[in-house]
């Protein structure tokens, strides 16, 4: 082992991905001890996932001579760090899909009750749902909204719609500000 640090060390990827390949277990083994210990996020991310992330981590490491491990014990200490970094940020992450899971659920039950309130008067309920289009005035934010509504993920709304994840999400949050502005408004006249 100590002659793959050295090679990292050199900014060998190669030995990078050689060790990675050979303690694979060894880490996954120490990655599982973690996520038994009554983590939340064993039920969301699997042992490979934080194995494939520290992979990845140390390659760009090694690959922009960043490692400063000169020991196996050195290394295996970064490794651990690495892994607590890794479990922290699926945390965030799996933390802030939950919140925002919550919210859209919440924005989309006041849609919800907002077009069953208004179904009781229907030249109401068509004024509302052509304002909301008015509102969006997109086919692809309408297209978004309907696909948010039916559970859809990011993950499979961004191809569908043909923009990034990261584009459907923004443009979302922009239809959910659009349209609670119109919520309220309505609510304000009564």
């Amino acid at each position: 082992m100590q002659v793959l640090v050295k090679r990292m060390l050199h900014r060998d990827r190669e030995a990078a991905a050689t060790f990675m390949c050979r303690y694979q277990d060894q880490l996954i083994r120490r990655i599982r001890g973690k996520l038994r210990a009554g983590n939340e996020l064993r039920r969301v991310f699997d042992s490979q996932d934080i194995a494939s992330t520290i992979g990845r981590r140390l390659d760009s490491m090694v690959d922009h001579g960043k490692l400063r491990a000169t020991s196996e014990a050195e290394l295996w200490s970064l490794l651990s760090e690495m892994m607590e970094h890794a479990l922290v940020d699926k945390h965030r992450l799996f933390r802030r899909n939950e919140t925002a899971r919550r919210e859209d659920h919440s924005f989309l039950h006041a849609m919800s009750e907002k077009q069953a309130a208004a179904a009781a008067e229907p030249s109401r309920t068509e004024v509302d749902l052509d304002r909301m289009s008015q509102i969006l005035n997109d086919a692809t934010d309408e297209q978004i909204l309907e696909l948010r509504s039916k559970g859809a993920q990011f993950d499979v709304i961004a191809p569908v719609v043909g923009i990034s994840q990261d584009a459907a999400r923004q443009r979302w949050r922009k239809i959910k500000r659009s349209l609670r502005q119109y919520l309220e408004r309505s609510e304000d006249r009564g």
